[in-house]
């Protein structure tokens, strides 16, 4: 079975940070799957699972994340054998969001 990475946005949600509040995050994850469409269900399980009951449930204080998949690629196995298969990079509310 393939190895693929997905690279997903996650947005909606509330975590603070300092003294302002992130409001989505970008993921890549790794899974063994047999197409596309498998890899992207299997990445979003378990980044849904992650931010409903796992570890960042207790940090966000919005929404479960909606999640966005931004890219699917095919991954060669021996490039996922040290890979940290965990980890966000987190972003805040733009200043200038929703003003015209």
């Amino acid at each position: 079975m393939p190895y693929f990475r997905v690279r997903v946005e996650g947005t909606n949600i509330a975590v603070p940070m300092g003294d302002s509040t992130a409001v989505g995050f970008f993921a890549t994850r790794a899974v063994r799957a047999r197409s596309e469409k498998e890899a992207v269900e299997k990445v979003q399980s378990m980044i849904s699972a992650a931010w409903t009951t796992g570890a960042y449930a207790t940090w966000n204080k919005g929404a479960p994340p909606s999640i966005h998949v931004e890219e699917v690629w095919r991954s060669p196995w021996f490039r996922n054998l040290l890979f940290k298969n965990d980890g966000h990079t987190f972003y805040p509310e733009d200043e200038g969001e929703g003003e015209a």
